[in-house]
């Protein structure tokens, strides 16, 4: 049982007040741009990274093939992605954006960045690296964690 004030708990409200500002953040985008924080995430990679497989998402953003097939219909059928066959295994797709994918990427802010970014800007390099460390080990501690005997169906 949690000690009302524990430092525990206060982390835990600190990281839900942040979840709750990118969330309001992600919706205002999401509804002013006429997309979901997925399609935006995935038009935002493919826009950093290039052409890349439908395996390789559904890995990269943690969901399942068939959930990742959904957004990738929707984004194609809108005219801003397209499926290119691999030359070496023409069973392999590759995601590619089109212009008009490119064009909409680059005018689409990362709701998650821009809520980050100019907070970060505001502290000394020292910080930075402290609490870029301490978020690292916390992210990798709950990767491990499963403390109600869940797994992820993908293991």
């Amino acid at each position: 049982m949690r000690e009302p004030g524990s430092v525990s708990e206060e982390m835990a409200t600190l990281i839900r007040r942040m979840m709750r500002r990118i969330s309001v953040r992600s919706h205002e985008v999401s509804k002013h741009f006429g997309f979901t924080s997925a399609q935006i995430h995935m038009l935002h990679t493919l826009l950093d990274s290039g052409p890349m497989s439908a395996a390789t998402l559904a890995d990269l953003f943690s969901v399942t093939p068939s959930n990742l097939t959904g957004i990738v219909d929707r984004l194609e059928s809108k005219g801003l992605l397209t499926r290119i066959r691999k030359e070496t295994d023409r069973r392999i797709s590759l995601l590619t954006l089109t212009d008009e994918g490119v064009r909409q990427a680059q005018q689409i802010p990362d709701p998650i960045e821009e809520c980050i970014s100019a907070s970060i800007a505001q502290l000394d390099a020292e910080e930075i690296a402290r609490i870029s460390g301490a978020l690292s080990r916390l992210v990798s501690l709950l990767d491990r964690a499963d403390p109600v005997g869940l797994q992820d169906p993908r293991e």
